[in-house]
């Protein structure tokens, strides 16, 4: 019986070990995947322009947000990272490397979050979750403040949980630098730190917490000293919706809610797949909730829903936005993975069919909600490199086409995209002068210039003779968004290309 107990304790240790390092393993294997599969996945508008504006100076980016309106709708922090790392990004994959990075960084901090609560089952759970999570595969990758974000939220959680378990100053400070790094890299990472305040009068009582929180609110507010009328400003931006407004709100949650499990590589439309999809989550949900009915873990699900209401509420809620918030969506549900009983057995099961489906519809690249991550700007570059060498001007409401062409022109440029006397790019409030001689016009979906757009296209119709049209990727769904979002601005043909002669 000695023995039996003595070798119980030796198997221990190692069965410790096996399940970190499985789950490294794992991460490891997740971020190689990221990788090698990096140039299947579109470098977006966003990223094109956020890249191309990393070119500037950054204490011109500075003066941007001290004495401007600031830019991109988020804090200068990961913009300035990106900006050092540009002279060694020669491809699109290298310009993602240190967000890929991040973004399995921030698994990993997540992942020993879920430890605090679950132990280490849940801390190989959320990192076999994080590999097989498609969302995740999607926007973890994007150049920008995503997993920028994503990490910080991830750092501060972690760094909260370890001083509520041993409230003392020196975890304080390392949480308010944290703390720093989140609200410099989003404005509303004020609300995470707003929701950890409520949670820690929860635990901690009023009388052991107000002390630290009168300390870090001044640290946090002298830091924030600069952008806060940058930050004012942007809590007045949001959606407008249209007059149906509940039916408009309620379709858009649930849309957004479905792209957070599955990602936009499945579309709701295909009803075969998201019906399924859809029982699945709800299951996923309703079993985590049971399993965690006394965990720590379930306060988290409570915030993160209470986030996603705040963003939908205040109209900031988008695909984009939900990776910052995710975080305490995944640790809950790890945790959950990691509990004993038969609900545990449904929420495996629920989350197995989410991740088949997501992989299926990534890999199969035909059944996309949004098909911005697969549009072939690189492809259409290669096309009007020659047209530009022979003397055509270039005439695009596209980021990430011009972002291309830059990289097919002159590859040892900087990423970003071009503008010169030849190029021009349609931007908000900018005014189309012409041009003389032949053009290609290139069209894409960019709905910050609808208006420029139209304008141009209306220029060139008067003055300029057509010879040619070529519509790329025509979105089939396209009515059924416009059905219930009155507000869509979007054109059904994705990519449209036109060649113009002009006098």
């Amino acid at each position: 019986m000695k023995k039996g107990v003595s070798d119980l304790k030796k198997a221990m240790p190692l069965t410790h070990i096996s399940k970190i390092a499985t789950g490294i393993v794992v991460l490891l294997v997740l971020l190689t995947a990221m990788l090698v599969t990096d140039s299947r996945f579109t470098v977006l508008d966003d990223e094109a322009q956020i890249t191309t504006a990393a070119r500037a100076p950054a204490e011109e980016t500075v003066k941007l947000f001290v004495w401007g309106a600031g830019q991109h709708e988020h804090p200068p922090l990961s913009d300035l990272v990106l900006h050092y790392w540009l002279p060694f990004a020669s491809n699109p994959t290298l310009l993602r490397l240190p967000f890929i990075l991040l973004y399995g960084a921030a698994l990993l901090l997540f992942a020993m979050l879920a430890r605090q609560f679950g132990g280490d089952a849940a801390f190989l759970a959320l990192l076999v979750m994080g590999a097989f999570w498609s969302f995740g595969f999607h926007f973890g990758r994007m150049v920008g403040w995503y997993s920028f974000t994503f990490f910080a939220v991830a750092l501060v959680t972690l760094a909260y949980v370890h001083w509520l378990r041993q409230p003392d100053w020196t975890r304080w400070w390392f949480l308010i630098g944290a703390s720093a790094l989140l609200v410099l890299s989003n404005y509303f990472g004020w609300a995470i730190l707003g929701l950890l305040s409520i949670d820690a009068v929860f635990v901690l009582g009023w009388r052991r917490a107000y002390k630290f929180f009168v300390a870090g609110t001044l640290v946090l507010a002298a830091v924030y000293a600069p952008l806060w009328r940058v930050f004012s400003q942007e809590l007045h931006s949001g959606i407008s919706f249209s007059a149906n407004e509940l039916v408009t709100r309620t379709v858009y949650a649930a849309y957004n809610a479905y792209v957070l499990f599955v990602s936009e590589s499945v579309a709701p439309w295909y009803w075969h797949f998201s019906i399924p999809i859809s029982l699945a989550i709800a299951l996923c949900l309703i079993s985590t909730c049971l399993l965690l009915n006394r965990s720590r873990a379930l306060a988290f699900l409570a915030y993160f829903g209470g986030l996603f209401l705040f963003m939908l509420a205040s109209g900031i809620l988008n695909v984009k936005r939900l990776l910052f918030i995710t975080g305490w969506l995944l640790v809950p549900i790890a945790v959950a993975v990691a509990q004993r009983g038969r609900a545990r057995l449904v929420l495996v099961f629920a989350l197995i069919s989410i991740a088949i489906s997501g992989a299926t519809g990534t890999i199969a690249r035909k059944y996309y909600a949004s098909l911005h991550f697969i549009e072939p700007w690189y492809q259409i570059a290669l096309e009007a490199a020659p047209l530009v060498r022979n003397g055509t001007s270039i005439v695009t409401n596209s980021p990430s086409f011009l972002f291309y062409l830059n990289r097919v022109l002159d590859p040892d440029a900087l990423p970003g995209f071009i503008e010169n006397s030849h190029v021009v790019f349609l931007d908000a409030d900018k005014v189309f002068t012409g041009f003389g001689g032949p053009v290609f016009f290139v069209r894409g979906t960019n709905i910050n210039a609808i208006h420029e757009t139209a304008e141009a296209q209306s220029w060139l119709g008067l003055n300029c003779t057509l010879l040619s049209t070529d519509v790329r990727m025509i979105d089939t769904a396209y009515a059924l968004k416009k059905r219930y979002f009155k507000q869509l601005v979007e054109s059904p043909y994705r990519i449209v290309l036109e060649s113009y002669r002009c006098p």
